[in-house]
């Protein structure tokens, strides 16, 4: 099968800080950076380095930024006939700072990502039919989410859902979702549990638990440096963090995402799967930027020693 992607285009403005500032603190960066970004764009890039045919559905503005960025899909690889250039919009942008430990904050201006829609009259772009993998996370409109989700004819392969950024009024959206794909802070906030409450791994697996609405659903929680656990409905899989030097996480779990699509695209069990997308992972985070450093398939089958 092949990767469909739906999702943000960004540009990210990368500044190097030795820590992240408090509240009301001002302080000085010691580099400024351009990189392509956004979790949706970062997410085909990794599937498509990954091996996996990969079409992409987005928008961005008709500015300098927005031709960039297309370009950079169009390198790698990616089928970019599903995205739109939107007249008089913005192409997203983002804020990042990265720490000395490559620890990063982020703040996003939407832009053109959400003004997308898919054409309902028979226009140039209907919602893609036919079984795929299908990849989406929350920086793109919830409705527009849904009908990439709910295929007519219900053929619409694996669905996986990325929910971030965390939004409350996104939860129903899970449900549609054959896996989804959540941090910790991700996880406590669609749970209903303090983001700040146990971190154990028996904590962890009964929020996950919670989150389950179907027998042959999967949710698969991140856990950064410690690696990942993944919960069914009668099985769970804990997969070990890998050795790496970090130099910037930002990233990280778009090359998750975008990996663990190309492999079950490829027909591997989920978890090879879920092994393979944290190597991926682990080799992003050593690396700057964010769609720059998605690593190759080559490049993690030799990190596996595979």
């Amino acid at each position: 099968m092949s990767v469909i992607v739906l999702g943000s285009v960004n540009m990210d403005v990368v500044l190097s800080v030795e820590a992240l500032p408090k509240a009301g603190e001002t302080i000085a960066a010691s580099a400024q950076n351009l990189y392509p970004g956004g979790k949706g764009a970062n997410q085909a890039i990794a599937s498509a380095r990954c091996g996996a045919p990969t079409a992409f559905f987005g928008a961005v503005g008709d500015d300098d930024y927005g031709a960039v960025l297309s370009r950079n899909l169009e390198d790698n690889g990616i089928d970019t006939r599903g995205l739109k250039v939107l007249a008089g919009k913005r192409t997203g942008q983002a804020s990042i700072y990265v720490s000395a430990t490559g620890e990063n904050s982020i703040v996003i201006l939407s832009g053109a990502n959400h003004d997308f829609v898919f054409d309902d009259d028979g226009g140039p772009m209907p919602v893609p039919a036919g079984a795929a993998v299908r990849l989406a996370q929350f920086e793109m409109p919830l409705a527009a989410i849904r009908a990439f989700f709910d295929v007519p004819g219900g053929d619409a392969g694996t669905r996986i859902l990325n929910p971030a950024p965390a939004l409350p009024e996104g939860r129903p959206l899970l449900d549609l979702a054959d896996i989804l794909v959540v941090n910790e802070t991700e996880l406590a906030t669609y749970a209903g549990a303090p983001v700040n409450g146990d971190p154990s791994p028996e904590a962890v697996i009964a929020l996950a638990h919670g989150l389950l609405s179907r027998p042959d659903q999967w949710v698969v929680v991140t856990l950064g440096a410690r690696g990942l656990v993944a919960v069914g409905s009668g099985d769970k899989i804990s997969i070990g963090g890998l050795a790496t030097e970090v130099v910037d996480t930002t990233g990280a779990g778009d090359c998750f995402c975008g990996a663990l699509a190309a492999r079950l695209s490829a027909g591997e069990p989920l978890s090879d799967a879920l092994g393979f997308a944290n190597a991926a992972a682990s080799i992003a985070v050593s690396r700057r930027g964010a769609g720059s450093s998605m690593p190759t398939l080559q490049e993690v089958v030799a990190r596996l020693g595979r």
